[in-house]
Formats: C-alpha cells, structure tokens, sequence
C-alpha cells in the first residue's frame, strides 16, 4: 500500500539488558526519519575461467540503522542526551517540587547506554535492539526551532507489534537561545550573549560494532572516542572571531535555550557547557549584495582544570 512519510513513526526506550528489547518510552515527531538495513556481503571473488567477478556472495553482517530529524522536545530529549555522553543524574529543582534538573555528563567509559528503536508505517511494526548513538546533531537558524539529528546502529530489525502514543511537550525557538564565551566555565554566568544567528553542534561517539562467530548480527556495541565539534555565524562587523583562529585563542562556550515557563519559577531550559573550545577556522562570504557573514568552526577539548 502506496503511503506518505507523515504515516512513518519512530519511537524510543532504554534497555535494561543491553540488546533485550523494550517497550518505547517516547515516539518521535520527526520531520524526517527512517531505519533501514545496514547489510555487508563477503564475496567468492576466485576464477573459474571466467572473466567475471564475483561468482558467489554472502550476507555476513545483518544490522540496523535508525536516523531522524525532528524539533528538539524536552520529553524525549534528555534520553537522546544519556545516549550520547552516558551518563545522568537528576534532582528537585530550587524551590519547586514537581519540577527537575537533570544533569547530563560524559561517562568515561566505552559501555554507554543502549536502546530499542521502533519503527511503525502502513506497512510493518519492527524494532531494532542493542542500538547506541554514533551521531548527534543539534541546530538552530535565527527564525527558526532548534531540531536534532540523530543517528543509531543496532540490531537487526524484527517484527512485532505495537500502537504509538505521543505527548504534548515543549520545544525551543531562536528567540529563546544564547550563546556565550569566557576564559572558562565560572565565567560564563556573567557574560554577554553574543548576537550569532546560526548554530550548529555536531557529537561523534566514535560507535564500533562488534560481530563474532555464530550469528550475522552485531554481538555487541562500543562507543569509541566522543568528538565535539560546531560553527558558529554572525554578521562580520570586526575581526574578533579571525583573531582566535590565527592565536590559537580557547575559551569556555554556553550554549542554552530558555523555554516555556513551569512550575513555580522555573523554565524549560537546556544548556549546554563546554569547558574548552578550539577556534580553528574561520571564513567570511563575499558576495558584492548582501551584508557580509562570517562563519566560525570549533571543536571542543577536553579540559584537565575542570575535569
């Protein structure tokens, strides 16, 4: 049966048992998205007197890859937060009692957290276990919402069965987002919001898949090296930005979105916290007829001052 993307559901749940699978916590209103196969073949490549090549193939590896782009949401967003860095604790908030901070941070360590993927349309119910993050994107243009990128590898996909139920929660728009600088993380409370109108925050987890004997689906997952990276644009009125890539100038990097308020005093706010970012390209666009924009590139370092 013929069917539109708007018909294709994704939904989300942590596992308990990395690689048994679970019940979606979250569906994902996507803009966009898709889990197909993510099949290899080893070929039989030897001559039997004949010019051609190969003259047999084998499926040697049977996973799944799980990517969407969707408005950023505060319900399901948070686990798409522990999936990327590994870690998270949560507690009240000042003076509230229903409302909660949680507080994302990297696990040193290549076992991160794993997830069942769901994928419902017109056509199947099916379900990817043993899935972890290899990417995670994060942008927002000036007019516009803030919207994730996520991308997963995990098992292959099975059938199953299952009805979608989705939440009302909140998202963010530019007009609730700042960006800072300062020499490092105590500093930033304090700073001055820098007028960028484009950002872009890119996670690496580095994810490997591991296959052994016995089965032609991945034995196991393991995220590799975290990598950070992003750009930044403004409107190119000083040199300022230039600067740090020739000195090799570092700073500590806010970047935050205060939303809808809740509770007694409190917001729907993410920030995010990076303690050192390197500047290390810089460049500025140069048509004749519009305002001149210069685009900055960082990546994020690990800083042994702050830990």
């Amino acid at each position: 049966m013929a069917q539109v993307g708007r018909l294709r559901q994704i939904g989300i749940g942590k596992e308990t048992t990395a690689g048994t699978a679970v019940a979606a916590t979250f569906w994902i209103g996507v803009e966009s998205g898709k889990v197909t196969p993510l099949v290899e073949y080893a070929s039989d490549t030897s001559s039997n007197g004949r010019i051609e090549t190969p003259i047999m193939s084998k499926v040697t590896k049977k996973n799944a890859i799980t990517q969407f782009t969707a408005p950023a949401r505060s319900d399901w967003l948070g686990m798409l937060l522990k999936a990327t860095l590994g870690t998270s604790a949560s507690a009240t908030a000042s003076g509230e009692t229903v409302v909660y901070e949680h507080t994302f941070t990297v696990l040193n360590s290549n076992a991160h957290p794993a997830y069942t993927l769901r994928l419902k349309d017109g056509i199947a119910t099916e379900y990817s276990t043993y899935s972890m993050l290899s990417k995670l994107g994060l942008s927002c243009e000036a007019g516009g919402l803030l919207m994730v990128d996520a991308e997963f590898v995990g098992r292959n996909l099975t059938s199953t069965t299952g009805t979608p139920a989705y939440s009302n929660d909140y998202i963010w728009k530019s007009g609730q987002g700042t960006i800072k600088f300062a020499t490092d993380l105590s500093g930033l409370g304090a700073a001055s919001a820098i007028a960028f109108h484009s950002m872009k925050l890119e996670i690496d987890t580095g994810l490997m898949t591991h296959h052994a004997f016995g089965s032609d689906t991945l034995t196991a997952n393991y995220n590799g090296p975290i990598k950070i990276s992003g750009e930044l644009q403004i409107i190119h009125d000083n040199n300022t930005y230039r600067d740090y890539v020739q000195a090799g100038t570092e700073k500590a990097m806010r970047i935050s979105f205060a939303g809808d308020s809740i509770g007694n005093a409190e917001t729907v706010e993410l920030q995010i916290n990076l303690a050192k970012c390197a500047f290390e390209e810089w460049d500025v666009s140069d048509s004749n007829d519009e305002i001149a924009v210069e685009t900055i590139k960082f990546t994020a370092q690990y800083d042994q001052a702050e830990g």
